[in-house]
């Protein structure tokens, strides 16, 4: 009995030292997982193209109009990473629930004072600037900002530091950029009604000479013989130039 009792005292010992040891390596694995779930995420944003050019091109920027009325556009294109991939949704304005991951891009236009000479949000990879058409020769760079959608502040890496990019290409405004004149196409075809009115009076006195010739619109002829005042001479007229038709033919 003595000899039991004595063997089994050293296998509960090595028991419990097996339960101690093992305690720190659950501990460790515990604590990696955890690591894993709060790994932080850094955003970028960088811009891909400006009007389909690079952004180190120069780039000319265009004089379109809208109901008439002048302004310049350039079209911004750009793109978000993240690290870890995927992490980064766009979407509308308050169209995010309580997600920081979530959101749009404010795109603006800064004169060389930093003065905001156009804005836009876009909740794609592009968005389109419209500017003063009078201050284009302003502009002198290009500001974007990552916004969370959910309480419309600024997206922050683990850092503090914004989510933000800046592109500051060389710019040439339009040589002239105005609006469209009220009534042109209006003044432009009454301009050609007289012209118009003369051409057709000199051409129905030339087509008495030339429609027997060609065989063409005899009737033409008579008309303008008809209005010059003499019907009779205006029948005698039509006969010969039916029959030069004729003849034409």
């Amino acid at each position: 009995m003595n000899r039991t009792q004595h063997r089994s005292v050293p296998r509960t010992r090595r028991f419990l030292l097996a339960t101690l040891l093992s305690l720190p390596l659950a501990g460790a694995c515990s604590s990696s997982s955890s690591n894993d779930a709060a790994t932080p995420i850094t955003f970028s944003i960088e811009v891909t193209g400006l009007d389909g050019n690079a952004p180190t091109d120069t780039i000319q920027l265009r004089c379109d109009h809208k109901n008439g009325k002048a302004l310049g556009t350039l079209a911004v294109a750009f793109s978000i990473t993240s690290d870890p991939e995927n992490n980064f949704v766009l979407r509308p304005n308050n169209a995010c629930g309580t997600s920081t991951r979530c959101g749009y891009v404010q795109i603006q236009a800064l004169s060389a004072s930093d003065e905001v000479l156009g804005s836009v949000e876009t909740a794609s990879t592009a968005g389109l600037l419209e500017l003063d058409p009078t201050r284009l020769a302003e502009l002198a760079k290009l500001e974007l900002n990552v916004i969370r959608g959910f309480d419309q502040l600024p997206l922050l890496n683990p850092d503090g530091s914004p989510v933000t990019a800046e592109v500051s290409p060389s710019f040439i405004a339009p040589s002239d950029c105005a609006d469209e004149p009220v009534g042109a196409g209006g003044s432009g075809s009454g301009g050609a009604g007289p012209e118009a009115s003369a051409g057709a009076s000199a051409g129905g006195e030339s087509s008495m000479t030339l429609g027997g010739a060609s065989g063409a619109a005899s009737s033409a002829g008579a008309g303008g013989a008809a209005a010059a005042g003499a019907p009779a001479a205006g029948g005698a007229a039509g006969e010969p130039s039916g029959v030069a038709g004729m003849g034409g033919v």
